[in-house]
């Protein structure tokens, strides 16, 4: 899978794995066959060869222009502007549809089992104090049916608002297939990490982007790299998985080495150079009031939950005062001009 060869489709050379899964060609059963990727291919034939390979994912919350998503799952800025006022700004308006700011918070609500009232508290506490958006997830051992009976009663609660959800106890394969349609995003675990085989490349990465292919489904990938608890990246190959990370993920999505622990400043300015500074990059664990500033200049959007909470690890209790607090340093924050 890692010996070189030119692409039938672009002529580029490149091992025919990372070809197949940057540049999308979901519908060649011949790839399907080569790489042994098991996805139902009669809902991946509905699509014809003559269908464009790209078409329209959101609006460009500045210029309404077409932001596209092309076949592998990845997105692209409108071309509205200078290309060093494009791509990641433009990103994050038709991502979220909320006012425009440079860095973007989401909480993660630590959902209870058969709880949404807590659910839809926690939610509401977290979006009236000025977040983003808000990621649901139960940090014990659940089955898809326990998130989506509270995704339900939080969706009631705030039909417009920014509803992620992170199935912990499933790979993202079978994660995809279970998130519902008003859903806006999926986050996940798996992504690439320090692994010798493809690339890095989980093996149900493909498969969970051929499958929101077939469904048409504009859910949101934010899948991890270089995540905790994970093979580690040799420094050698960071450079080129983070340009992998970038075609195949909305959101290329770190943290630091474990739950609760921030990430380093070194770490943090080598993930970004890794992904480069067009990507949307997203970090998780560790994040607080009181480190904020310093990781702003490297990430888009902010994924916290431990150092908001009340109490012990994965309470899901959230303080209002402390989301208020975080939310207001992550949108002070401005690029430097002409950035």
């Amino acid at each position: 899978m890692t010996v070189p060869s030119k692409c039938p489709y672009c002529g580029e050379e490149r091992s025919r794995f990372v070809h197949f899964i940057a540049c999308g060609h979901l519908n060649c059963d011949q790839c399907y066959e080569d790489f042994d990727i098991d996805v139902n291919q009669t809902a991946l034939s509905a699509t014809t060869e003559n269908e464009s390979q790209q078409r329209p994912l959101f609006q460009c919350y500045d210029c309404d222009a077409p932001v596209m998503q092309t076949v592998c799952g990845g997105i692209e800025p409108p071309i509205c502007g200078p290309p060093a006022s494009v791509s990641a700004q433009h990103r994050l308006g038709a991502l979220f549809k909320t006012p425009r700011h440079s860095r973007r918070l989401c909480v993660v609500v630590h959902c209870r089992i058969g709880e949404t009232s807590h659910a839809v508290e926690q939610a509401t506490i977290a979006f009236d104090n000025g977040a983003d958006g808000v990621f649901l997830a139960i940090h014990r051992k659940h089955s898809p049916p326990d998130l989506l009976l509270i995704y339900y009663a939080v969706r009631s609660a705030h039909p417009e608002g920014f509803i992620g959800l992170n199935f912990l106890s499933n790979r993202v394969d079978t994660a995809i297939e279970q998130v519902p349609l008003d859903c806006q995003a999926l986050w996940t675990d798996d992504g690439i990490d320090g692994k010798q085989a493809q690339d890095g490349v989980d093996a149900q990465i493909p498969k969970a982007l051929g499958i929101r292919f077939a469904r048409k489904w504009r859910v949101l990938l934010f899948a991890g790299f270089a995540f905790k608890y994970r093979q580690a990246i040799p420094d050698e190959e960071l450079i080129g998985r983070g340009a992998l990370a970038r075609r195949l993920f909305d959101v290329p999505t770190t943290s630091g080495p474990g739950t609760g622990e921030a990430i380093s400043l070194q770490r943090a300015a080598a993930i970004r150079a890794a992904v480069g500074n067009d990507a949307v990059l997203a970090v998780a664990s560790g994040v607080s009031s009181e480190n904020a500033v310093d990781l702003l200049p490297f990430f888009d959007v902010f994924l916290v939950a431990t150092g908001l909470e009340a109490g012990a690890k994965y309470s899901g209790v959230l303080m209002p005062q402390e989301v208020r607090r975080l939310a207001d340093i992550v949108h002070s924050f401005e690029p430097p001009e002409g950035s």
